[in-house]
Parts: C-alpha cells; sequence; structure tokens
C-alpha cells in the first residue's frame, strides 16, 4: 500500500470525514464518513474510518492524550 505524504493534494477529498475526527499523529485519525459503505473497505490513505454514529460516541468518551492501540 503506497501512503501519501500528509498534507499533499492525493490526500485531500473535501467532506469526507464526517462528524468528528481524532487525531494519531503524522497525519492520522479515527474519523466518520459520509460514505458509511466505506467503513472496513481498503478505501483509506492510512485512517481508520467508522460510522459517524461510532466516533461521535468515542469522541465523547475518550479524554485527549488517550493511548490508543490498533492492531
Amino acid at each position: 500500500m503506497i501512503i501519501p505524504p500528509f498534507g499533499t493534494n492525493q490526500r485531500k477529498y473535501p467532506d469526507v470525514l464526517g462528524s468528528f475526527r481524532l487525531y494519531l499523529g503524522d497525519g492520522y485519525a479515527l474519523h466518520g464518513t459520509n460514505n458509511p459503505k466505506s467503513v472496513g473497505q481498503a478505501v483509506s490513505h492510512g485512517c481508520v474510518r467508522l460510522r459517524n454514529e461510532d466516533i461521535t460516541e468515542l469522541y465523547h468518551r475518550v479524554a485527549v492524550g488517550t493511548p490508543v492501540f490498533i492492531y
């Protein structure tokens, strides 16, 4: 998989981030999507997509600085 560098035009897609995003660093995030059918598909540049209702709940439950482990 090739991931375009953070901040490049290849990583810019308007209105795809959904209702909330939780930044993990180095340009990666957990975020919602306005296309829920894309959740679980290989369509990301490295971020983790969640349904908007799921990222909304997560956003309100976790504190800044909470460790994140992705397996």
